[in-house]
């Protein structure tokens, strides 16, 4: 997928894992001006981009770790938002555990849900600004090690994504050209929640 994003500014935070880099690899490839940051170099680095750039325009999350702290996203996310100017946008790329529990994974899911719930009431207060702020709720993916021929088989679609379909779903959320979409969750999950759990 191609949009333009000639001139922006993003920042795409998370603990290195492979959607995060090839979402930073995409922004990049259309245009933006990226950088990946950690948890632990988050502050440091958006002051860094800030005081270069005097903005910021996009941040996405991706929150696909089950250690993520929901409220190290929200700072986050508000310490941006400050930052940006009107037309900004901020994507939450979360688990689709968020939306449906799974046996074992009380406390994932239960993280992710807080990120789509997060996602949401960010939305609200900022919308004013015309600061956008959606999430992308991703089912099984390449290099998920939680993958498992048995939740496969309750795939729709029957394969996990590819890392880059997970990106251009970021991708038409962050298009300037997408400019009425907020607090909006775009499930990317081959159509696993749809029937979840069911084998007919």
């Amino acid at each position: 997928m191609q949009v333009d994003l000639e001139g922006r500014v993003a920042v795409v935070a998370g603990r290195g894992s492979e959607i995060g880099k090839s979402v930073a690899r995409g922004l990049s490839e259309n245009g933006a001006e990226t950088i990946e940051i950690t948890t632990n170099t988050a502050a440091a680095a958006v002051s860094d981009l800030i005081a270069r750039r005097g903005r910021l325009d996009i941040l996405v999350n991706v929150v696909l770790d089950p250690e993520a702290i929901p409220a190290d996203v929200d700072g986050l996310c508000r310490d941006v938002a400050r930052s940006m100017r009107r037309a900004g946008r901020i994507v939450n790329v979360t688990s689709a555990l968020g939306l449906v529990p799974t046996r074992g994974e009380a406390g994932f899911s239960a993280s992710c849900a807080a990120i789509l719930s997060l996602t949401r009431t960010l939305a609200l207060e900022l919308g004013a600004r015309e600061i956008l702020v959606n999430a992308v709720a991703a089912g099984a993916h390449d290099g998920d090690v939680g993958r498992s021929a048995r939740l496969l088989s309750h795939v729709p679609i029957a394969r996990a994504a590819a890392n880059d379909e997970i990106v251009a779903a970021v991708l038409f959320l962050v298009d300037p050209d997408n400019s009425y979409t907020t607090g909006h969750i775009l499930t990317v999950d081959g159509g696993w929640t749809a029937g979840y759990a069911r084998n007919f």
